[in-house]
């Protein structure tokens, strides 16, 4: 990532992100690996358990990592331990058969999960400082270069190379922790003057604060010597409330006396009040009875029409299967006489003159059928009629008696308000009592004779 400053200067800062895809450990007796293939399992177990050994080094703090051990592990030296974020997926597999790789897969990822990583930004480099030390780094490989081909140069047996690399690698990374370690102290460091800063910057902000505290403090002063002044007048008229208060106190009592006779008067009302409410409710409970038996007297008398449209309709279709029988018959003796006519030609013309006797007793047999039906119906509809009449007319003297009950009952109601009122008038709560159970006991007369004779 690249950044030009102010002053065109160039900034380069360089990351890295690697993704590595690890295998996982393979059993070669249950997988049937053969000859490569073989070879190649155990070459990636071993990597394995390499990288379990770092893993179980840098868990346990020890004093050398072998990151060199493998390749695996000397790529995956920065995410184990170092100075960037490190993600680790572990797939797992839910059959019985693979318990023993689930397990071994959780250990690897618990185990790894306790390793401490110091994520460090990737910090701005001047493009001049990364040039210079990459032209140093390129003049040091050319001459690396010279002197191997003109071997002028030292050589070493490969024991010792290996020796001076491991030193030199050990040096390495002793210095790197040194460097982390001064990084920790300088960033320490800058916290702490941080602090500093903001305590001092604090102190300043609090001495500001007490200069204004004591300004306020004086003006405090100043109102409180106000305040005394005007706590001595507010003395003198809570003494004159007190006065007024008792007063009202005693006012209050008069009134509450007052308020307990009206309430002892308002008593008395309610009682009338709920008296005459009850007899407003046995008013209403008549009407209800009313009510159904006119509804069930209705319900019977359409029960009865049903009955009686339904002995028509079976009238009806006795008639029409009669006729449809008749009909029947004539066309079957036809049928007959036909068949002899054919056969006979003789007996045919002594039969026809028979045959239009009987034809003609037959029409006069349908007509009298045909009439005795129409009487019939006739006679069902004037049934019908007288029915609808009768019934007509019942329902008619119900709803006048309905009518008389009611209006008696209004002006039962109508003596009851007006003696209601003059006894309020007079006092004689008693005698209202007593004239209003006799009201009730007449009311209820009328009711049991009305429902009695209906």
């Amino acid at each position: 990532m690249k950044r030009t400053s102010e002053t065109g200067e160039d900034f380069i800062s360089v990351g890295k992100l690697n993704l590595v895809d690890l295998a996982g450990s393979e059993n070669i007796q249950r997988s049937g690996a053969e000859n490569k293939r073989a070879a190649e399992a155990g070459l990636i177990n071993k990597s394995l358990l390499t990288l379990g050994r770092v893993i179980n080094a840098l868990v346990e703090r020890s004093s050398h990592i072998p990151y060199r051990e493998s390749k695996l592990t000397r790529l995956l030296q920065d995410s184990l331990g170092g100075r960037t974020k490190t993600c680790i997926v572990a797939t797992l597999s839910p059959a019985k058969s693979n318990l023993e790789e689930t397990i071994s897969t959780l250990d690897y990822a618990f185990r790894a999960k306790n390793i401490k990583n110091r994520p460090q930004a990737n910090q701005m480099t001047s493009k001049k400082t990364l040039l210079r030390e990459f032209t140093s780094e390129i003049e040091k490989l050319k001459g690396e270069l010279m002197a191997t081909r003109q071997r002028n140069g030292v050589y070493l047996t490969q024991e010792s190379y290996e020796e001076i690399t491991t030193e030199s690698e050990s040096r390495r990374i002793l210095s790197e922790e040194q460097r982390d370690k001064i990084e920790i102290m300088e960033a320490s460091l800058r916290n702490k003057v941080e602090e500093l800063f903001t305590l001092t910057h604090n102190f300043g902000s609090l001495k500001k604060d007490n200069e204004s505290t004591r300004i306020m403090l004086d003006g405090t002063k100043s109102i409180l010597e106000k305040t005394e002044i005007v706590l001595a007048h507010t003395r003198k008229s809570l003494t004159e409330e007190t006065y007024l208060r008792k007063a009202h106190q005693h006012t209050e009592e008069q009134l509450a006396t007052v308020g307990g006779d009206l309430l002892s008067t308002l008593g008395d009302t309610t009682r009338d009040v709920n008296g005459l409410h009850s007899k407003l409710r046995r008013r209403s409970d008549l009407q209800i009875a009313n009510r159904d038996h006119w509804s069930n007297k209705k319900a019977k008398v359409v029960d009865t029409n049903d009955v009686l449209d339904q002995r028509m309709e079976a009238l009806k279709q006795q008639q029409e299967d009669l006729l449809s029988g008749i009909s029947a018959r004539m066309q079957s003796f036809v049928t007959d006489e036909l068949q002899e006519l054919q056969h006979s030609q003789q007996l045919l013309r002594a039969k026809t003159s028979a045959f239009q006797k009987s034809e003609a007793e037959v029409q006069v047999q349908t007509t009298k059928s045909r009439d005795e039906m129409n009487n019939v119906l006739g006679e069902i509809r004037h049934l019908r009629e007288d029915v609808k009449d009768k019934v007509g007319a019942g329902l008619h003297d119900l709803s006048a008696a309905a009518q008389r009950i009611s209006a008696g009952i209004a002006s039962e109601l109508d003596s009851f308000h007006t003696q209601v009122r003059s006894k309020i008038k007079r006092g004689k709560t008693n005698t209202d009592g007593c004239s209003f159970m006799v009201h009730s006991h007449l009311w209820e007369r009328s009711s049991k004779a009305y429902l009695t004779k209906s």
